[in-house]
């Protein structure tokens, strides 16, 4: 009788067969794959979001520093080029141009990115960087005839954040009126 009762109590508690077993660890397997890509998916998209507003600022930077410039300058300096905008600004107003009384905004390669950071430079030679690896292109135009008493300045800008390589190319143009020497 003893023996019977041990043989019934082994028999019901036989634990997993191996097709059991090998059911539910391809579940766990379903599921961690479908946890993995959705946090993947969710990384991606922070990453691109972070990236879009890192280039959204720095763009904004670039253009509200270089628009304050145009509108203090009195000229456009005759070595500006359409990817080097050099300004006259006469900041003691005697209206003799000197070298520090220069800002030159062009591009520098950043070789790693194969983009380009902003650059600014006063008169002392003293360099500012702007907007760091985020424009892809830049062109200033300009139309040295002054047009009732002013010349326009257009600026034309391509930028992409480029932190994750996620985003994509956005483009930005202002136009702003300098006040002219008569």
């Amino acid at each position: 009788m003893m023996r019977r009762l041990l043989r019934r109590s082994s028999d019901t508690d036989s634990g997993m067969t191996l097709v059991e077993l090998l059911v539910s660890m391809m579940l766990l397997v379903v599921v961690g794959g479908i946890s993995v890509a959705v946090f993947a998916s969710l990384s991606r998209a922070q990453v691109r979001q972070s990236d879009e507003s890192q280039g959204l600022q720095d763009v904004q930077t670039v253009v509200e520093r270089l628009s304050r410039d145009l509108r203090e300058a009195r000229g456009v300096d005759n070595t500006a080029t359409s990817s080097q905008l050099t300004l006259w600004l006469d900041l003691n107003s005697d209206y003799v141009q000197t070298a520090d009384e220069t800002i030159t905004w062009k591009l520098k390669l950043n070789t790693t990115t194969n983009h380009y950071d902003v650059l600014r430079i006063n008169g002392n030679n003293v360099t500012v960087i702007e907007g760091r690896t985020l424009v892809s292109q830049l062109a200033f135009t300009y139309n040295a005839t002054p047009v009732q008493n002013s010349t326009v300045v257009t600026v034309d800008m391509q930028y992409d954040p480029v932190t994750g390589g996620f985003a994509t190319a956005k483009h930005s143009q202002f136009q702003v009126r300098m006040r002219n020497v008569q």
